[in-house]
């Protein structure tokens, strides 16, 4: 297990904040990713709001700027 950085809202009313969250070691059908860079849409704040947006498919935090650290052996 180790420790990454994410970002989160308690409630629909909360702001995003930093905070940490425990993620388990990859495995053989992973891939690792580090995330360099990561924007938030207006769409993001919605759904972290619970705010319906009809007919919208949210794919949170998109726009990343990764690298592969890990991968699985299969």
């Amino acid at each position: 297990m180790y420790n990454a950085k994410a970002y989160s809202a308690p409630g629909a009313t909360s702001p995003l904040a930093s905070t940490t969250i425990t993620r388990r070691e990859p495995t053989d059908h992973d891939v690792q990713i580090e995330i360099l860079y990561c924007g938030i849409c207006h769409s993001d704040l919605h759904q972290v709001r619970n705010e319906e947006l009809v007919g919208e498919a949210l794919a949170p935090f998109r726009g990343k700027v990764v690298i592969a650290t890990k991968f699985g052996s299969i």
